[in-house]
């Protein structure tokens, strides 16, 4: 009798694994394609920053000064943008003050603003990074006799 209980547990203990085997293999998948996602995604944004050039109003975009070149950037209902660290609105983009901010280049010299930043970055807001400690090169103590 212990014999044959012990058979039916060893069964169904397999047909658990062979029946559960199949959500393993995709959940680590799903998890590989949303990293590999989120990594391209993140790559895709730049840091800009210049002096701007012109605003365009109507079609809501800004021209960057550029050394060889102008830049230009379409600001879309989703832009984040702040002045003096505040939230600011498209109305806060004056031709001749500074910019900064992330965008993604969707063509030749063409970007859209994800957020900006109008007017000089706010002085004390932001804190140093703490530095990362580097890895210890000492040696464990040996025992001497």
């Amino acid at each position: 009798m212990k014999t044959f209980i012990t058979h039916i547990l060893t069964v169904g203990l397999l047909a658990g694994l062979v029946a559960g085997a199949p959500f393993v293999g995709q959940t680590a998948e799903k998890k590989a394609k949303s990293e590999s996602a989120g990594k391209q995604a993140k790559s895709d944004l730049l840091p800009i920053r210049g002096k701007i050039r012109a605003v365009d109003v109507i079609n809501k975009t800004i021209t960057l000064e550029g050394k060889e070149k102008s830049r230009l950037i379409q600001v879309k209902s989703d832009t984040k943008m702040t002045k003096d660290g505040k939230p600011a609105t498209f109305d806060a983009a004056v031709v001749g003050e500074e910019l900064g901010g992330q965008v993604k280049k969707v063509g030749e010299d063409k970007f859209d603003a994800i957020s900006l930043r109008f007017g000089p970055k706010p002085e004390g807001k932001s804190e140093p990074r703490p530095k990362r400690k580097a890895a210890s090169t000492k040696e464990a103590p040996t025992q001497t006799q």
